[in-house]
């Protein structure tokens, strides 16, 4: 009997349109979560000498050990391949909360390796056993935003979980990035662009099996303690969207300089506060799956949009010194729709306007 895991590995060769399904218990024993399951996928799938775009570059998606189990807040979703956004290309992994990872395990799956490149634009359909490729045609070329909405019609599901990549990763800009809900991380979006990969879509209905239910439950409660405990002592409503955090990260260790690593002297630093922005424009509260703290805020800005509110929004006003939140705001959308790294992205634009 498994407990904890799915089970099975999916394997998907876009060149052939071919699936398989090998066990993955020979790497649940031996790699913990994940990452670590990830990294050996990685390691046996790889050739040496192949590029980021190379049709053999393999791209992994990972559930973490909890994922699934109903342990409080445990969803991340591991994704691992050949960075392009590196020079010379590396080994390049990103990590991303919401509900995709949960919906693969609860479809039958840990992990998925994707290879091949689809010969027209593409994407996968994963429903528990059933697993589809599907034409890309009519999502090609748009922003994710669209893209996840009419993959949603089209499927006539809107519970679908959906990893998908905007017209950047289609181009295969080098930060280009792989989108869930409008959240993304290190820019590995241009290998789903290089295999015609649009995006993967999947729905699980199986559910997960556990040792022992009763001590989850016991554990559960400990931990939410813990998360009371802490917003009662004073750490607020900001810190549970990540304000606080994100202003932290900036006034106390380098990750958040202003400018081109120059430092925290910006007297307008002040007005950069998310604080007060969401609860002008915050309209509800959204989170992971199994994670008591809504710590995404969804804000209406009138005349700008309706998108989330994290972290990546405060990398705007600080490395370029902007004070007008609204156009922070719209940037951080257009690079979530355009499926754009923001940081990476702003790297660039603060060092050009350093020289």
């Amino acid at each position: 009997m498994v407990y904890g895991w799915a089970g099975t590995i999916l394997r998907i060769d876009l060149g052939k349109s071919k699936v398989s399904k090998t066990p993955s218990s020979e790497y649940t024993r031996l790699f913990v979560g994940g990452r670590g399951i990830n990294s050996k996928l990685m390691f046996d799938e790889s050739k040496p000498g192949v590029s980021a775009f190379d049709p053999e570059n393999p791209i992994i998606l990972g559930a973490g050990a909890l994922v699934g189990t109903g342990i409080m807040a445990a969803v991340t979703l591991q994704i691992t391949s050949r960075s392009p956004e590196q020079h010379p290309e590396g080994f390049g992994e990103l990590n991303i909360g919401g509900h995709w990872a949960t919906e693969l395990k609860f479809a039958g799956y840990d992990h998925v390796v994707i290879k091949g490149r689809a010969e027209k634009p593409t994407y996968m359909y994963i429903e528990n056993d059933d697993v589809q490729f599907k034409d890309a045609a009519g999502v090609w070329g748009k922003g994710t935003f669209d893209t996840e909405r009419i993959i949603r019609e089209d499927l006539g599901d809107r519970r679908v979980q959906i990893l998908a990549i905007g017209p950047a990763g289609e181009k295969l800009v080098r930060l280009a990035t792989i989108e869930h809900e409008r959240r993304s991380g290190t820019a590995l979006g241009g290998v789903f662009g290089a295999k015609n990969l649009k995006a993967v879509v999947v729905r699980g209905t199986k559910g997960i099996r556990v040792y022992d239910p009763e001590a989850i439950l016991k554990i559960n409660e400990e931990r939410l303690e813990t998360v009371k405990k802490h917003l009662e002592e004073g750490a607020g409503e900001g810190s549970s969207i990540g304000v606080d955090c994100n202003k932290g990260c900036f006034e106390k260790r380098d990750v958040g300089a202003v400018g081109y690593f120059e430092g925290f002297e910006w007297p307008d630093l002040d007005k950069t506060d998310g604080g007060p922005y969401v609860e002008k424009h915050g309209v509800k509260r959204m989170g992971c799956y199994s994670c008591p703290i809504a710590d995404v805020a969804v804000l209406n800005v009138p005349g700008v949009g309706i998108s989330v509110m994290r972290c990546y929004p405060f990398f705007w006003p600080r490395l370029v010194r902007l004070t007008d939140m609204d156009v922070a705001f719209k940037a951080n959308m257009l690079c979530s729709d355009y499926g754009l790294d923001n940081r990476n992205l702003l790297t660039a634009i603060s060092w050009l306007m350093s020289l």
